[in-house]
């Protein structure tokens, strides 16, 4: 970034979702923000859409969601833009509940997908990234989103809370929930896209999985906010990846997400060290290209907008 700049005390608000993807505003809220004058303050929102809601109606400055989803959303009309990255991968995981009748169990992908024809799918919310990962990954196998129900259960805590009250069958869900359930008798992971390199449809994503919005009039009227943000942003970015500094990552994603189970501490753990090797403030346009002409395939959009009106000229990019 350039020289810093001072916000002169602005409030931003942030989306969180109690997930390790939380942990870069709650870096930057701990030791950053401050240092920009800004008044930082993560506000609980278990969807990306309800997040873009919030933006829109000004009880957020920034939310954050799958590119594919905040993609749509523009697309739809949502006055908002991508600001930053922060996952460079697609950061899902499918997870199933154990004693579910899985006979393909033992062939990967995508035979495995067939087990869930006609079950009951957990996601963020309806028409949140998850949902959209989910669909992508059904259609891949050959099959149609209609062959599974989707259902909105917010987040890790209270998806696993679904799974284990079998309200649920399986979930495509954020981290930890791959973690607490490898480690208990409730669900188990299924498929773990982050590092998953054999499916081609989610592989031709990578580079910007994950990206944070702000509207376009917020943007317009709050330069300097704006350019605050971002510097704290990747000054957070930077300290998160510093393995000297893992203790202090830690302790502040103890204070952050609580985890009321057995062995939480190496869950949390695990999952922070997972989410630091995807983690990436920058935004790729080539990546968001990728996923243009992945909705566009699927119907989901009906034209491809030029990334320009996706992207802010004040992103941070490569």
């Amino acid at each position: 970034m350039s020289d810093p700049v001072d916000a002169g005390g602005a409030q931003l608000r942030f989306q969180v979702f109690e997930s390790t993807g939380d942990m870069l505003y709650r870096v930057m809220e701990e030791k950053f923000c401050e240092q920009y004058g800004l008044e930082c303050r993560g506000v609980r929102i278990g969807a990306g859409p309800a997040g873009i809601q919030a933006l829109l109606g000004e009880s957020l400055e920034v939310s954050f969601i799958t590119t594919d989803a905040a993609i749509r959303a523009i697309n739809g009309g949502a006055p908002v833009r991508i600001v930053h990255g922060i996952g460079d991968r697609v950061p899902f995981y499918l997870v199933a509940r154990r004693g579910l009748e899985r006979p393909n169990a033992g062939e990967g992908f995508p035979a495995i997908m067939q087990d869930f024809e006609g079950k009951r799918i957990g996601v963020t919310g309806r028409g949140a990234g998850t949902e959209l990962i989910g669909r992508l990954l059904l259609r891949e196998a050959g099959m149609s989103e209609d062959d599974v129900t989707f259902v909105a259960v917010g987040g890790p805590p209270t998806a696993y809370g679904s799974l284990a009250a079998n309200q649920i069958d399986a979930a495509v869900m954020v981290p930890p929930l791959a973690e607490i359930c490898d480690r208990s008798d409730v669900c188990e992971t299924v498929l773990n896209l982050p590092t998953e390199d054999g499916i081609e449809s989610i592989n031709a994503l990578d580079g910007t999985g994950i990206v944070a919005l702000m509207s376009q009039d917020y943007i317009e009227k709050n330069p300097e906010v704006v350019k605050a943000f971002l510097a704290a942003v990747q000054d957070a970015g930077t300290w998160m990846q510093d393995p000297a500094n893992f203790g202090e990552y830690y302790a502040i994603a103890q204070e952050n997400i609580t985890l009321r189970i057995p062995h939480a501490d190496e869950i949390l753990r695990e999952a922070l060290q997972r989410q630091l090797q995807i983690s990436d403030v920058q935004v790729r346009p080539a990546a968001v290209e990728a996923y243009i002409d992945m909705l566009y395939d699927m119907g989901l959009i009906t034209e491809k907008r030029p990334v320009d009106q996706i992207i802010s000229d004040k992103a941070l990019t490569p």
